[in-house]
């Protein structure tokens, strides 16, 4: 491995995914934990669109983590929430579901 390339990984390292804030998450013991307390905040109607969303926030996530580890390439982590949005709004179109999750247009 080269000198750049140990730079931009310990870079990587000490930067912070900032989708889910970990004070967010930091009191539950699991992410199953922080799912389900926060789904339960949900209107029974939007838990199919929280579930969706979180789903394609962590499959992105998952999708990224092998580009770097199998491809060495990488994506900033703007444009892997970018992605999973994309996803998220290309599920709700095929599903004819109307793209408002909370009030806010996704």
């Amino acid at each position: 491995m080269s000198i750049v390339e140990a730079e931009k990984r310990e870079k990587y390292k000490k930067r912070r995914w900032n989708v889910i804030p970990a004070s967010a998450i930091d009191k539950f013991d699991s992410v199953e934990d922080w799912w389900n307390a926060d789904r339960a905040k949900i209107s029974r109607d939007l838990k199919r669109h929280f579930d969706g969303l979180l789903i394609y926030c962590l499959w992105n996530v998952w999708k990224e983590r092998n580009r770097r580890v199998f491809n060495n390439v990488s994506m900033e982590e703007e444009d892997v929430a970018s992605k999973a949005q994309e996803d998220f709004k290309s599920f709700l179109w095929a599903n004819e579901v109307n793209p408002v999750f909370n009030g806010v247009r996704v």
